[in-house]
């Protein structure tokens, strides 16, 4: 029988599977490779041949030492107000259409789910950070 939790299981066993191996040398990867047809073995050698060497060029120009590590996005806590009360995005029990049935200051919006809907909150957003939606809404 098709089950998810059977499903996350066998996933979380592949990837923790796969952190522990450790790669395989290069030359060890183009013989696999040769292996996979007549011709598709060959084109495969040559097209990981040129990504190494690419990567090797790159290395080289760029080190990694000199490349900053990004940080992670800062993340800002969207208060929705659903059923006339503010409360943190994803703690409120409701995922309807608010107390007014969807009906109210974000009428105009397509697809709107009432206040405290996933339009809403991604349009309050957008707004908030000047991206990509005018005062038109």
């Amino acid at each position: 029988m098709y089950s998810w939790h059977d499903i996350a299981s066998r996933t979380e066993k592949v990837y923790n599977d796969i952190t522990i191996k450790q790669p395989l040398p290069l030359i060890d990867r183009l013989k696999r490779y040769y292996g996979c047809g007549a011709w598709a073995g060959k084109l495969f050698c040559l097209l990981v041949a040129l990504d190494f060497l690419l990567l090797w060029f790159l290395e080289f120009c760029f080190p990694r030492e000199g490349i900053d590590v990004a940080r992670d996005w800062p993340k800002k806590r969207a208060y929705v107000e659903e059923n006339g009360k503010n409360s943190i995005k994803g703690k409120g029990k409701g995922k309807g259409k608010g107390a007014n049935g969807g009906i109210g200051r974000d009428q105009n919006l397509v697809g709107s789910g009432g206040a405290g809907s996933r339009v809403d909150v991604m349009v309050k957003e957008s707004m908030e950070n000047g991206i990509g939606i005018g005062n038109n809404v």
